[in-house]
């Protein structure tokens, strides 16, 4: 295989992988919120008293 050839399949292969992490860091993001109240409910449950949601 050509260095040319091999170079420009190791740049696609960089780009898939690239937007791949994009995708998971971005899905990891907008899971934020929702882990944080899920916790927060799991706290108050344990207390037995709701908690300040400000």
């Amino acid at each position: 295989m050509e260095a040319n050839e091999r170079a420009a399949r190791l740049e696609k292969e960089r780009d898939a992988l690239t937007l791949s992490f994009n995708e998971c860091v971005g899905r990891a993001l907008g899971l934020v919120p929702s882990v944080f109240k899920n916790a927060l409910d799991q706290v108050e449950l344990y207390l037995g008293k709701l908690l300040p949601r400000d």
